[in-house]
């Protein structure tokens, strides 16, 4: 009927709960969990070694890679700049290979490969070049093609000459698997991170990375597994910078 004084009518708790049971409803489909198969490589492990960035170059394996005194005035000022060691950073490939610190079982656990696709995202302001390009370039390297939707860049406002127009140049190599939306204001992290999950409008999964990490070997199915499983499990990793 009419409503004489004009005022829209609010919904009441149970349709509110309806519309979120719509809106999150459980997983549909049966997902198996992983299986441990002593002596059987796992079927995501890599069959082959990962080529190396540069053979026997700086940083390689994830060797440490020392500079000389020579180095100790720039050293200082990329310190102080950006919080980490971009000299030493800058002479190391985009591409090199690490080591696999995991535990010797993890290499022969198999999953049931209708993972979810994901939507990795990353927030970044006036970042080092090489610590983030690292970063996109790891998750391409080490995550299976199939499951990655987008890598979503989010530039919380930064001034950096580095990330303007050669970061917008650099990014078409992939043909639009790599995105990047600018905030116009200082938002924050936590913001920021908000943003992205709004832009982020392929992938399954909300994946959040630091700007300067590198994701290991075979990361994603361990990660996803659990998540394809169940809907409603929430993962926190911690990174290695």
């Amino acid at each position: 009927g009419a409503n004489p004084q004009g005022q829209e009518q609010q919904p009441n708790q149970k349709q509110v709960i309806q519309q979120q049971y719509v809106t999150f409803r459980p997983q549909s489909q049966a997902y198996n969990s992983p299986v441990l198969k002593q002596g059987i490589l796992g079927n995501f492990e890599p069959k082959e070694p990962e080529p190396p960035g540069v053979p026997n170059g700086p940083g390689e394996g994830a060797k440490p890679f020392v500079l000389g005194p020579e180095y100790k005035d720039s050293v200082q000022a990329s310190i102080k700049e950006f919080g980490f060691n971009m000299v030493a950073s800058d002479m190391i490939s985009l591409d090199r290979t690490i080591s696999d610190i995991r535990h010797e079982e993890c290499k022969y656990w198999h999953y049931d490969d209708r993972l979810l696709t994901s939507s990795v995202i990353i927030v970044f302001h006036n970042e080092g070049w090489s610590t983030l390009m690292r970063t996109v370039h790891s998750v391409i390297k080490r995550t299976p093609r199939r499951y990655l939707a987008e890598i979503v860049l989010i530039d919380d406002f930064s001034n950096k000459v580095h990330l303007k127009e050669r970061l917008e140049e650099y990014i078409k190599q992939w043909n639009g698997l790599v995105k990047l939306f600018r905030n116009d204001k200082r938002e924050g992290l936590i913001q920021a991170r908000s943003i992205g999950a709004k832009k982020a409008t392929i992938g399954q999964v909300l994946i959040y990375l630091d700007a300067h990490c590198e994701v290991g070997i075979n990361w994603y199915a361990p990660l996803i597994g659990p998540i394809s499983k169940d809907r409603y499990a929430h993962f926190l990793t911690a990174s290695l910078e």
